[in-house]
C-alpha cells in the first residue's frame, strides 16, 4: 500500500503557499483532533495535468454519493473522505427528498464507466491499475444545525460510514485546516474536482479537474442575483465539472511533513447556473466549521 513515489507541486505550479507552518491548532479540541489522520492529503501523479483532465491516483479522497431515483442508482453529489469513517459534503446533499434517496457512498472511483481503472506507466507498455471502487453503507448523517436551504448558509454535513474504510492508493483522506495558519492563510488558487453532475449537465464518466481563482465578495454578490456571500463562504470562479458537495482544496505546507492537499471549501447548494462558466460559484468555507466538525465526529 502506498508504494508509489509522491510528487507535490510539480504539476500545480503556483498553487503551493510557502508559509512557515507551526502546529498551532488555535484552540481546537486536541483530543478530537486525534480522530483526524496525520497521513492525509497525499496525491500520486506521474505527468503534468493540463486543461480539465485529471489522472488516476490524483484524488484518492473523492467520494461519490449514490442515490435511488426512479428505480435507478444515480450519482447526485460528491464529498471528501476525511478519516477512516467520515465523509465531508454539503448539507444540501443530505436533506430528505422524496425523489432522491441517499443509498451509499462510493470511494476509490475515477472513471464510472470502468470496473477497474488503469493508467499506462513508463513507455506505456505496462499498466498500473487501482483497486476496484468500494461502496460503503451509511450509518448516520449530520447536517449543520443552522443550515438554511434557501440561502445556502452553513451548507455543510457529515456522513458516518457503516465500517472502517480500507485504504489504498486510490482511497485515502484529505487534510483539513486544523492549524490556525492554514485557516487564516490567503489562498490565491483552489483546485476543484468532479464529474459534472451539477444541474442538468450530462457530466463526465471520468473525474475532471480545474483551477479556481477566488472572487471578491462584493463582485460575487453583483454577479449572482439573490446571493449574499458571508465570511463563512468562499466565492471563486466556477468549474462546470463540479458536483455539489465536492471538495475544493489547495496544496499547502503542513506541520506533518511535505506540502499536502488541504480541503478549504465545499461546493455549496448555491452552485446554481452550473453550466455558466462566466458566473462565480459559492463554496462553504471549511475553516469556519472546524469546531462543529470536531464536535460531530467520534471514534
Amino acid at each position: 500500500m502506498f508504494k508509489r513515489g509522491f510528487t507535490f507541486c510539480v504539476a500545480l505550479v503556483g498553487l503551493c503557499l510557502w508559509l512557515e507552518i507551526r502546529a498551532d491548532t488555535g484552540g481546537l479540541d486536541a483530543e478530537k483532533l486525534k480522530l483526524l489522520p496525520r497521513y492525509c492529503g497525499f496525491a500520486i501523479y506521474n505527468r503534468v495535468t493540463r486543461g480539465n483532465s485529471t489522472q488516476l491516483f490524483e484524488n484518492p479522497w473523492i467520494a461519490l454519493l449514490q442515490y435511488a431515483h426512479d428505480d435507478q442508482i444515480e450519482h447526485g453529489c460528491s464529498g471528501a473522505l476525511i478519516n477512516n469513517r467520515y465523509v465531508l459534503t454539503a448539507a444540501h446533499c443530505l436533506v430528505n427528498r422524496t425523489e432522491f434517496q441517499l443509498l451509499n457512498v462510493r470511494l476509490g472511483e475515477f472513471d464510472k464507466s470502468q470496473y477497474s481503472d488503469c493508467t499506462n506507466v513508463g513507455d506505456d507498455s505496462e499498466k498500473d491499475c487501482a483497486e476496484p471502487a468500494d461502496d460503503y453503507d451509511i450509518e448516520s448523517i449530520a447536517l449543520h444545525p443552522d443550515y438554511d436551504g434557501k440561502t445556502s448558509q452553513n451548507d455543510i454535513g457529515l456522513i458516518r460510514l457503516n465500517r472502517d474504510v480500507t485504504m489504498h492508493d486510490n482511497t485515502s483522506p484529505i487534510c483539513l485546516p486544523t492549524e490556525s495558519t492554514l485557516r487564516s492563510a490567503a489562498i490565491p488558487k483552489l483546485i476543484a474536482r468532479g464529474w459534472g453532475t451539477c444541474g442538468n449537465q450530462t457530466g463526465s464518466s471520468a473525474l475532471q479537474a480545474s483551477v479556481l481563482t477566488p472572487v471578491d465578495g462584493m463582485e460575487c454578490n453583483r454577479a449572482i442575483p439573490g446571493v449574499s456571500v458571508s465570511g463563512d463562504q468562499i466565492c471563486a470562479t466556477r468549474f462546470t465539472g463540479m458536483d455539489v458537495g465536492g471538495p475544493v482544496a489547495a496544496v499547502m505546507p503542513h506541520s506533518h511533513g511535505a506540502p499536502k492537499f488541504v480541503q478549504l471549501g465545499i461546493a455549496s447548494g448555491a452552485m446554481e447556473l452550473c453550466e455558466r462558466a462566466d458566473v462565480p460559484g459559492v463554496y462553504t468555507r471549511v475553516a469556519s466549521y472546524m469546531e462543529w466538525i470536531l464536535e460531530t465526529i467520534r471514534a
